[in-house]
């Protein structure tokens, strides 16, 4: 979709998947990778009104963990707003989100789109309760290193002042 050329010579190539697949023969890999596969077929789900309901709950949880994560850029809000499918969202979120390589090769594998959107919002709610702890642990480091630096602050402004009351 798109290629950046990066500062350090680097180049990063933007791709979007077309499909799922199942590698089922190498045929070569020399001058590059060649093989033959299986195009996968993600079943639809039996309940359109409850995938589309917990589509909007995959949707809203990713907005929230990417106001609270500053590791993710804005522009990834922007991407989930503006998808008009909810297969291309799902394949979108589990893609990008901070899962491990074991459950996004886990979610990549599940044939029903059900189940993969069910797992996809437990493991996202479990990233985003993560980041609710850490952020309320900052919150109340700052707190507390903001209390501490005005009653050093104020004990020094007492030392001032009453060193300057005892040479009066």
């Amino acid at each position: 979709m798109k290629i950046i050329k990066l500062p350090e010579g680097n180049i990063t190539a933007i791709t979007r998947g077309i499909g799922r697949f199942k590698l089922s023969k190498m045929v070569e890999r020399e001058p590059f990778l060649r093989a033959e596969v299986t195009k996968l077929i993600d079943s639809k789900p039996r309940n359109k009104a409850e995938f589309a309901a917990l589509m909007e709950n995959i949707k809203d949880l990713a907005q929230k963990i990417i106001k609270l994560d500053p590791n993710i850029p804005n522009a990834a809000g922007f991407a989930i707003n503006n998808m008009s499918s909810n297969e291309d969202l799902l394949n979108f979120v589990c893609t990008n989100s901070n899962f491990d390589a074991t459950d996004k090769q886990s979610l990549l594998e599940e044939k029903s789109i059900m189940k993969r959107a069910e797992r996809c919002y437990e493991l996202l709610f479990e990233d985003f309760k993560k980041l609710e702890l850490r952020n309320q642990i900052h919150q109340k480091t700052s707190r507390d290193l903001d209390k501490q630096q005005r009653e050093y602050f104020l004990n020094q402004q007492i030392k001032t002042i009453q060193e300057d009351w005892v040479r009066l």
